[in-house]
């Protein structure tokens, strides 16, 4: 695992399309950090029937793309909620928030951080041997069958009986005014909390708090709440999308849905599903990326390939000059995303570590020049 980079948000589809190997180059340049509902989709393929494998075998060749243990488990996006609509200042920056963080006091040499194992990285660690229990297997029978709480005929119902009726909308463009117009109307906004504390699954003591806050704050959804504004949002657009035929309605839409919950804390998502690549984009910020799947394979296979042809030479000087710094490529997704999040490179900040003479640093320092002079991103 390496923290270096900027944050990446992987869905099932991407993630289960990159090779082991691929991984490794992927991991090298991204701050990874897993979303519990990627864990539990991967886990849920104990249940999954393919021909020529067992489910087993695929769960366990799922988890050896870990590498190991895996990233750090993201907080889940219902304890996200809760926090926020108690009045926690949730950052949506791009910066995770990993469940298992451990403030490291200052004793001298600067203060830090520590990320313990947490049991489900212990499990992705048995699953990649292999190795399952009993309840795990009970976790995706129940997963597969379960019913996700979304009653979006109870939400339409209520709406109608406030005169708001969910028209369709004819593009994505129309569909994301139409979910703006919705979400930021402040005579719904108290049909957005209660919607979010059954989301949450808030209890009735911290619910009367809630309430009590929202009557005395006095100020726009958006700011009372920004992570709810933000989910209720999703859910709107999921839903409006949904009936406006905009997206094609399977079965596992209410899970893929809940990877979107997750995107204000990375910087660039991935993913081959259709839900993510028409409705993702619609809700990031600016300063983010959407990359589809296959063309994030593509860049880091060509990555992969051209590491492999490197002599042992040319490797050294190149982690010399470049260090984690990922290999300046035209047309490149990693190249682009570290442009936008990460200090631009100079001399200096590659690997010093690696020995070579004085004369192979300055010509890997040259050939590091001629790279980022010929790479336009």
């Amino acid at each position: 695992m390496f923290l270096m980079g900027p944050s990446l948000l992987f869905d099932k589809s991407a993630f289960e399309s990159l090779s082991r190997d691929e991984h490794r180059v992927a991991f090298q340049y991204f701050f990874n950090v897993l979303p519990p509902i990627l864990a539990l989709e991967i886990v849920a393929d104990l249940q999954k029937i393919e021909p020529g494998a067992t489910p087993e075998t695929l769960v366990t060749r799922l988890a050896g793309k870990f590498l190991g243990s895996g990233p750090p488990i993201h907080v889940g996006h219902t304890l996200l909620l809760r926090n926020d609509l108690m009045a926690a200042d949730i950052q949506m920056t791009g910066r995770p928030y990993p469940d298992s963080l451990v403030p490291v006091p200052d004793h001298g040499l600067g203060a830090g951080i520590y990320i313990p194992t947490t049991p489900t990285n212990e499990a992705i660690l048995r699953w990649s041997r292999g190795e399952f229990r009993d309840d795990e297997r009970e976790i995706a029978r129940a997963w597969r069958a379960a019913k996700l709480n979304f009653p979006v005929e109870d939400l339409t119902k209520t709406l109608e009986s406030r005169g708001v009726e969910i028209a369709r909308a004819p593009n994505l463009g129309a569909l994301n005014a139409q979910t703006a117009a919705l979400v930021n109307n402040p005579e719904l906004s108290s049909l957005w909390i209660d919607w979010l504390l059954n989301k949450a699954g808030i209890i009735d003591r911290e619910r009367a708090y809630v309430w009590d806050r929202w009557l005395r704050s006095r100020v726009p959804f958006a700011t009372f709440s920004p992570y709810g504004h933000y989910c209720m949002a999703v859910d709107l657009r999921f839903i409006i999308a949904s009936r406006s035929e905009l997206i094609r309605v399977r079965e596992t839409d209410l899970l893929d849905v809940q990877y979107l919950y997750y995107v204000p804390f990375f910087n660039v998502l991935v993913s081959d599903d259709t839900l993510h690549v028409r409705l993702a984009p619609l809700g990031m910020r600016e300063d983010q990326d959407f990359a589809k799947g296959v063309d994030f394979k593509s860049d880091i296979r060509a990555r992969l390939g051209e590491e492999e042809k490197l002599d042992d030479a040319a490797r050294k000087r190149r982690e010399f000059a470049l260090g984690f710094y990922p290999t300046p490529r035209s047309g490149s997704i990693v190249s682009r995303v570290w442009k936008r999040h990460c200090r631009p490179w100079k001399p200096g900040m590659g690997n010093n570590a690696v020995a070579l003479s004085p004369e192979e640093r300055a010509e890997a320092i040259e050939e590091a020049r001629v790279l980022f002079a010929a790479s336009s991103d």
